[in-house]
Parts: C-alpha cells; structure tokens; sequence
C-alpha cells in the first residue's frame, strides 16, 4: 500500500534493515514500534537503477529507536536531454530524537523511466 515517507512522523523505529529483499525489491526496510513496517525501494525496470548511495550526518544506527520529528525530501534532476543520461538525486534529511540523519538515493535511466524512489507500508 502506497505511503508517505512524513507518515514516519511522531512515530518511533525499532528495526532497520538495509538490502532486506522485499519483494523484487532491495531498499530499507523500517519496522515501528507498533509492528508495522515500511519499505523506501524502488522495483527496477528495464534501463533504469535507483539504490541507496549514501547516508550522511550520522549512521543508520541514529534512526533505530529514534521517534521522528520531521523529514524533508530534497530532489535534484540532472539531465542533459540526452538519452542514457539522467540522474536524480533524492535526499532524506530525518530528524529525530536522536539527531539528524540524511539518506541520499540515486536514480538513474535513459529519460523514459522513473528514477523516483518509492516508500510504502507493508500489508500483513
């Protein structure tokens, strides 16, 4: 089910797990403190990547057991016109109780394909 990434917020982590498959997908996988869990991926196409590149300003371990208090999306589209050469950068800057953590994701394709990272709750 489709989510929101501010979803997360007033909300506490528990669990992160990085390349967790998910599906055909490899993303982040967060569990709450209510257990429910989300997934921040992207399912990969034909001609296309989004991975999560870096993270920034602390470690993933400064969102396990963290409450969110905010989280700002930041993207930038690189793209000359050219095909095979669009790249989107997706920064997600949290805030938490713990301090601050930015995840950067990377897209790239060849113009015809969505670079977007996608975040959605897992339905049990």
């Amino acid at each position: 089910m489709d989510a929101n990434i501010k979803d997360l917020i007033g909300r506490k982590i528990v669990q992160l797990e990085l390349d967790k498959p998910y599906q055909k997908t490899y993303g982040l996988v967060f569990t709450l403190d209510d257990g429910s869990e989300y997934v921040m991926g992207h399912e990969q196409d034909c001609c296309e990547e989004v991975i999560l590149e870096d993270h920034q300003d602390g470690e993933l371990d400064a969102l396990r057991n963290a409450t969110v208090l905010d989280v700002e999306v930041v993207k930038d589209l690189q793209w000359d016109g050219e095909l095979d050469d669009r790249e989107q950068y997706t920064f997600y800057k949290f805030k938490t109780d713990k301090g601050y953590t930015t995840l950067r994701w990377v897209g790239s394709d060849n113009g015809y394909y969505s670079v977007d990272v996608d975040f959605w709750r897992v339905d049990k």
